[in-house]
């Protein structure tokens, strides 16, 4: 997004440092509101009762007989008053912490509306606007690549797994969109190259994951051998593209990847998915020794079943059963579509990592202003 701030819309460095400020404004708006909701959430109940409680007393202390004497005597309601004023006290510390946390809110949300009104103030001030990253965000969205929200506004693990494989695809759309946008900063070439360097990227990388996911055990020297071969492409063009090297994944990516697959045989067994496999694994044991009322019984016997089902010839005994108890079926044509659709992608891999040039090429440094024609 940044080359496209800086190279085809080319927007003034005062526009994108408003733009920048009016978004942090917005964070940390939000940030402000999650606070205050966990505070209520924690407190707001304890508030809620105090203040009961406390008009509770002050109206046991107000009540009256027929003869519009006072119900309680003097030393009984002297009482109530300093234990009224006690939870005032309480109340009070209370209210003020919230009303700290209001208005922080408050300030932040103004402080947002006038980071927006001087953005779009700068904005409609210049010769040239368009929104070319909505136009991009829009292809994105139409290929289902979203930013998901529990993610910090982010893409997730499944949606970049999703960008990489079908990245011909969606940057192409991208690609007409730039093009066809008036008054660019840049030439059509610009565009096309950082396109292609993109796609570039993505096919690699989609390439170095599938590598990275051999199951433990199966990571032959050869496949070790290709993955870090593909890690020293990958690495190359992300460079040339000018990509931050300063995050622990992709630090992960260039230093260790390799090294754990050679230390594991593999590590494909060890990803996300084998940490969400082993809950479920946890909820069947506590499904079947759930009428066990002896805990250590329990426990004994999952450890006891976990024991068993790590054992080479328990596993190899299992797949002999499922072997023969499957029902001999035609292959279907979903499976036949997949693995289609798998040798296309190895393919495509293939004839990119073959035509890698590993001489660094980096890109110009969009943050450099061009010149409008």
């Amino acid at each position: 997004m940044e080359c496209v701030d800086y190279r085809v819309e080319n927007l003034p460095q005062e526009v994108i440092d408003a733009r920048d400020e009016h978004i942090l404004a917005m964070v940390e708006q939000e940030e402000a509101v999650v606070i205050r909701d966990e505070w209520l959430g924690k407190h707001g109940g304890f508030l809620a009762g105090l203040r009961a409680e406390r008009k509770a007393i002050n109206d046991r202390g107000k009540e009256r007989d027929l003869n519009n004497k006072f119900v309680l005597s003097s030393i009984e309601r002297k009482e109530l008053t300093i234990e009224s004023k006690t939870l005032t006290e309480q109340v009070s510390v209370l209210v003020k912490a919230r009303q700290e946390l209001d208005d922080d809110v408050t300030a932040n949300n103004l402080l947002a509306q006038s980071k927006k009104r001087a953005t779009d103030k700068l904005r409609s001030g210049c010769s040239y606007h368009t929104d070319i990253r909505m136009i991009v965000e829009k292809c994105l969205c139409d290929n289902l690549i979203n930013c998901a929200k529990y993610h910090g506004g982010q893409l997730e693990g499944t949606t970049v797994m999703k960008l990489f494989q079908k990245a011909n695809g969606i940057f192409e759309s991208i690609k007409q969109s730039l093009i066809d946008v008036p008054e660019k900063a840049c030439d059509d070439n610009a565009v096309i190259d950082m396109i292609e360097r993109y796609v570039e990227l993505c096919t690699l990388f989609d390439c170095l994951f599938s590598k990275a996911r051999t199951p433990s055990g199966e990571a032959t020297n050869e496949i070790c051998d290709l993955t870090e071969k593909y890690v020293t492409v990958v690495m190359v063009k992300w460079r040339d593209l000018r990509l931050s090297t300063d995050m622990l994944k992709i630090h992960g990516i260039e230093d260790h990847l390799v090294k754990q697959m050679r230390d594991f045989n593999g590590i494909g067994c060890f990803l996300e998915d084998f940490v969400e496999q082993a809950h479920q694994f946890g909820m069947r044991d506590e499904k079947r020794t759930t009428n066990m009322p002896d805990r250590k019984r329990k426990y004994n016997s999952h450890s006891s079943n976990e024991v068993a089902s790590l054992n080479a010839e328990v596993i190899a005994h299992k797949e002999v059963v499922s072997n023969k108890s499957k029902r001999k079926m035609k292959r279907r044509i979903g499976e036949e579509r997949r693995e289609a659709k798998q040798k296309v992608k190895e393919e495509n891999g293939e004839y990119c990592f073959e035509r890698v040039v590993l001489a660094p090429n980096p890109i110009d440094d969009f943050r450099t202003k061009l010149t409008r024609n």
